[in-house]
């Protein structure tokens, strides 16, 4: 939550048009449906492997459609204003090559690619592993990997500048273990609404200092970090 209200602020400094919108690598589409709600986005599409086939289909909701699919190939030739990519080439083994072919198969002229990816390889632990990531990122290396798919940062910087010295603390403690503590993913939550809205409330305000941080031209370290991107 905290993290996709960081992308809406993100976006909406820059006020774009978009008339379409691609989520790829959607997860459970949150990101993507809040996008579409806060940027009045006529058409939304969701792509991921993983995705239910039940959830499959076109589907109506206020501001407009969505079409979810877990198949990359239907996207055949169709083009998108906004590509969004959160916390997905993390996955992939080769980062660039998935860039670069969004980028020229399905990024529309003047269009945005927005991509958010796990900080500092220094902090890869059993979460990851466990998370079937390749890597972590700087934000140096992550605008690396843009550039070289023929991408380049409009804006960049980190997110979630408070969890990072506790990462530090726990990967230094074992956390690189297998069957460390952050063996899991999301879903092992247990907090409550109470706590989950207090822990939400702090990482949304957070991000928020971290983002005018960038915007005065500092760049605070954090867990993620981003990227906002046009064609190069």
């Amino acid at each position: 939550m905290a993290r996709a209200q960081a992308v809406e602020a993100i976006l909406a400094r820059r006020q774009p048009r978009v008339a379409t919108l691609l989520d790829y690598g959607c997860g459970d589409g949150y990101t993507g449906e809040r996008l579409q709600d806060a940027l009045r986005v006529p058409q939304l599409t969701a792509v991921d492997p993983r995705m239910p086939e039940v959830s499959c289909g076109v589907a109506r909701r206020e501001v407009g459609t969505v079409e979810r699919s877990r198949d990359p190939d239907a996207l055949r030739d169709r083009r998108f204003d906004l590509i969004l990519l959160c916390d997905v080439i993390e996955h992939v083994e080769d980062d660039e090559a998935v860039l670069e072919r969004l980028r020229r198969d399905h990024l529309a002229p003047d269009g945005l690619v927005m991509v958010t990816v796990p900080a500092f390889q220094a902090l890869f632990s059993a979460h990851d592993r466990f998370l079937k990531h390749h890597r972590r990122y700087t934000l140096s290396g992550l605008r690396d990997v843009v550039a070289r798919a023929g991408l380049a940062p409009v804006e960049d910087g980190y997110l979630f500048g408070s969890l990072l010295p506790a990462r530090v603390v726990t990967v230094s403690v074992g956390e690189r273990a297998a069957d460390g503590p952050e063996a899991r993913g999301i879903g092992g939550w247990r907090g409550g609404p109470v706590l989950t809205r207090l822990v939400t409330t702090a990482l949304q305000l957070d991000n928020a200092i971290m983002l005018a941080g960038r915007r005065l031209g500092l760049t605070l370290p954090g867990l993620t970090a981003w990227a906002l991107c046009r064609t190069s």
